[in-house]
């Protein structure tokens, strides 16, 4: 995040904040991904339990994002805006402002945890506060991710009722220029009666039938 409380000053610890980073990061990475996974457990289990109620997966989906979304914006924002509050003395509109900049990595480092001149903080309070960080921006990224599923699914729809329309149109049109032309330009087999699966050599042998009796 890169708050810029903490920083290496000599050129040895710089080089190895390089290198750190190098393998820090992508390891962050997986295991973030392995949280997110976690936490998508409780919107399968949540899906599933609505389908088995007999809703639509389209409804299943909005209703399992809107689950979500409004779940993380409760553990992840506004529950910790009020004990940053209580603990850092500052307002609820800062603890807001510190829990989207820290969650969203822009990091200013104009508010930081446990920073605060002739405060007592508790031993594990930044333990604490970097577990919140790890499973918010898990939550972050989860969502993303379901938000993009979600887009996806909607394009793909539009597309499909796009093509359908336009199947529809094309087919449309067709029939109104085949009824637009004279009788000579229609296949014979159109303008046949519908009669016994249409077979011409049946109809021909009636025919002949007929002529015999006339005879």
């Amino acid at each position: 995040i890169g708050y810029g409380t903490l920083r290496p000053k000599t050129a040895g610890g710089q080089i190895f904040c390089v290198f750190f980073a190098l393998f820090g990061i992508p390891l962050n990475i997986v295991f973030l991904h392995r949280v997110g996974k976690m936490l998508s457990l409780l919107c399968k289990k949540l899906g599933k339990f609505l389908y088995e109620k007999g809703m639509r997966k389209k409804k299943i989906k909005f209703l399992t994002l809107l689950f979500f979304l409004a779940t993380g914006i409760l553990v992840f924002l506004c529950l910790p805006s009020l004990f940053f509050q209580i603990t850092e003395g500052w307002s609820y509109s800062e603890g807001i402002y510190f829990a989207f900049i820290t969650l969203s990595t822009i990091g200013f480092g104009d508010y930081v945890v446990g920073k605060q001149p002739g405060r007592n903080y508790f031993s594990y309070y930044r333990t604490l506060v970097a577990i919140w960080i790890l499973f918010g921006l898990a939550w972050i990224a989860l969502l993303f991710n379901l938000l993009t599923t979600v887009l996806e699914d909607t394009e793909k729809i539009i597309v499909k009722d796009l093509h359908q329309i336009g199947k529809v149109s094309k087919d449309s049109e067709a029939s109104q220029q085949r009824r637009c032309w004279p009788a000579q330009f229609i296949p014979e087999e159109e303008l046949l009666p519908p009669c016994a699966g249409g077979d011409t050599q049946e109809m021909e042998s009636l025919a002949a039938d007929s002529e015999h009796t006339k005879n």
